[in-house]
């Protein structure tokens, strides 16, 4: 598989220092990288080349597995679109 073909997507909280590392590096490595974050309303440091996807903002996002399971089919319907 050629490098430009690869796609990768990160499921990550608003500048997450760990996260945005591992972006910098793939993108380095000229990979087509996907940022998906749960903070819609946060501002996230933008990295030349990335594609930022936020996801909404429901009340139950407040439990800390529930947004997961919250967001189940906004992110099967992202994923199947990469």
């Amino acid at each position: 598989m050629n490098q430009t073909e690869m796609k990768i997507a990160f499921l990550h909280r608003a500048n997450d220092p760990y996260t945005l590392e591992r972006i910098k590096y793939f993108c380095e490595k000229k990979y087509e990288v996907y940022s998906i974050s749960f903070s819609a309303f946060n501002y996230q440091e933008e990295i030349g080349g990335v594609k930022v996807i936020k996801l909404k903002k429901l009340i139950i996002d407040k439990l800390p597995f529930a947004k997961r399971l919250s967001h189940y089919l906004e992110l099967k319907r992202i994923l199947k679109s990469i």
